[in-house]
């Protein structure tokens, strides 16, 4: 059960808001009351889902994102990125063509956080263990590998 008292401020972005199977949880993610603004990102039909989600009766405040150009503004200043974003599966489409599809768009959306939110955010992105603290490094963030397993993935250089 959540809490009854408010905490400091928090913003959660979902990225990947306009399907069906997300709608419960960007729900959910507004009723949090850990939640003060949500932040809604898709290539398409944000606005009704942004819509839809800010008649909900709690303190968090929504806010639509539609498009590559508006993906920056999405996750700037986040605190808690979700990404369920991904591709159907269409006919003739081999399980290894709908892997590399989802890998693309996930690592687009890991590049982008690490240069807005994520970036900037030691507790979410961390150095490279091999260079000094005062070396140059690169950003890790954290993501899926091969099979699924939760890994570390090299994103940019400092």
């Amino acid at each position: 059960m959540f809490s009854s008292t408010s905490g400091p401020d928090r913003k959660v972005v979902v990225l990947g808001s306009a399907g069906g199977i997300v709608q419960p949880l960007a729900l959910l993610m507004k009723l949090n009351p850990l939640d003060s603004s949500l932040a809604l990102y898709d290539i398409a039909e944000t606005p009704g889902m942004t819509a839809d989600v800010s008649h909900i009766n709690s303190r968090a405040q929504v806010a639509g994102y539609m498009g590559e150009d508006q993906l920056g503004q999405a996750l700037e200043g986040s605190d808690v990125v979700i990404i369920p974003a991904s591709v159907p599966r269409k006919p003739g489409m081999t399980r290894d063509d709908l892997f590399n599809i989802n890998t693309d768009i996930i690592k687009s959306f890991v590049k982008m956080m690490t240069s807005t939110a994520v970036g900037r955010r030691s507790r979410r992105c961390g150095r490279d263990p091999d260079e000094g603290s005062n070396g140059p490094g690169r950003a890790w963030a954290h993501a899926l590998g091969p099979m699924g397993r939760p890994g570390l993935v090299p994103t940019r250089a400092h």
